[in-house]
């Protein structure tokens, strides 16, 4: 199979994005997030970032503790069920650099017009809400028509998009397995999308399956194939997150993540392909024949009912 010119190494791919430059994550919370791009990068000491997402998490820490952002545009950044972003909040808390905290659909609609080229979009006013005030992301706009408010963004560019996707074809269409989050929007908006992937299949194999999002090949800058690209975190269908490896992580400082690789990879990819009916036989063995039901705990409980609810094909998405 001859691949397209995009085809390029990491090495390549990180040294696209320049400093004094702005920079969007694709991914969303522990899932797809393009790690090995994202520490390639930072090995290359980049400076001066202007970071946007729709959310900061893992990636805006490990951007931080590099001194490698001069401004922030997120709606929110947590470390999810490990609780609060420490670098992100330290810097929130000495003011050191300038965050602006956008709503979600604020944000979108600005990443819309960015990627349609126009200058705005129009949205409804987050009536009772500060943040127009503390971060001006949107100014009041009267409809012409119905002389009623509303709320208008002016449109958003990214210089560099960095996205870790299922896989690509030969020609570099890139496909998005599973929930895409706001990838495709923000592919749209970017100057340059740089991608890695974790396979690489022939185009019929798209064609033919359909099972995702697809972003053009027009749209990408360059494509570097780096199975486990998204480790620790999760990449559909090839891995889950290892939580493991995320927890010894955020236990310390500096933040060192990925060390966990060798000893849970089996793990990882295997745990992926596991079927609801493995997890209702281990419930069923394990806890629900014990003479004391006390021991369930409420989340076993919900595990097990969704367990009831989900097929192999089914996508779930908690928020």
């Amino acid at each position: 199979m001859k691949l397209s010119s995009k085809f390029k190494s990491l090495n390549y791919l990180a040294g696209l994005v320049e400093n004094n430059t702005s920079i969007g994550i694709g991914g969303h919370h522990f899932a797809r997030l393009p790690i090995a791009l994202i520490d390639k990068l930072l090995q290359k000491k980049p400076k001066n970032l202007e970071f946007i997402s729709w959310s900061g998490g893992l990636a805006l820490e490990l951007f931080l503790q590099k001194n490698s952002v001069k401004k922030i545009q997120i709606c929110f950044s947590s470390l999810d069920i490990f609780g609060l972003a420490p670098i992100f909040r330290k810097t929130c808390e000495n003011k050191s650099i300038e965050v602006i905290d956008w709503s979600a659909l604020g944000l979108i609609k600005a990443l819309r017009a960015g990627q349609q080229n126009i200058d705005s979009e129009i949205f409804q006013y987050p009536w009772g809400s500060d943040l127009p005030h503390k971060t001006k992301f949107c100014k009041k706009f009267k409809d012409p028509n119905s002389k009623k408010k509303f709320a208008t963004v002016s449109a958003l560019k990214i210089d560099n998009f960095l996205l870790h996707a299922s896989r690509a074809d030969e020609d570099g269409n890139v496909e998005i397995l599973g929930p895409r989050a706001l990838d495709t929007i923000m592919a749209g908006a970017s100057k340059q999308v740089i991608v890695t992937v974790d396979e690489v299949v022939s185009r019929n194999v798209l064609a033919r399956e359909k099972k995702g999002s697809l972003i053009s090949k027009n749209f990408i800058k360059a494509i570097a194939h780096i199975p486990y690209g998204a480790y620790p975190t999760s990449s559909v269908p090839y891995y889950i997150t290892d939580y493991e490896d995320l927890n010894n992580a955020f236990l310390k400082q500096p933040l060192k993540i990925g060390t966990s690789f060798k000893k849970n990879k089996i793990f990882i990819t295997k745990s992926n392909k596991l079927n609801s009916k493995f997890f209702k036989n281990y419930l069923y063995k394990n806890r629900i024949n014990k003479s004391n039901i006390d021991d369930i705990s409420s989340d076993e409980l919900m595990a097990f009912a969704l367990a009831n609810e989900y097929d192999n094909n089914s996508l779930c998405s908690s928020g």
